[in-house]
């Protein structure tokens, strides 16, 4: 499900950075990151590590909601 579809504040897991790739970002057991803004063309994800990580609209992911 591309990140453009999903609210802000909620928790996503298995990000993709390139498309087709697979997932990149909280993969492991536990971990996740939160889409906390949406600017143009990117969204940016909040990692566990406390770190903004800014990701195109189109990647995909696995959604807990």
């Amino acid at each position: 499900m591309p990140l453009a579809l999903i609210p802000l504040g909620s928790i996503v897991h298995n990000v993709e950075l390139t498309l087709g790739k697979g997932g990149q970002i909280a993969r492991a057991a536990g971990t996740y990151a939160q889409v906390i803004a949406k600017e143009g063309d990117f969204v940016t994800l909040k990692l566990p590590s406390n770190e903004g990580e800014n990701v195109g609209w189109e990647e995909s992911q696995k959604f807990e909601g």
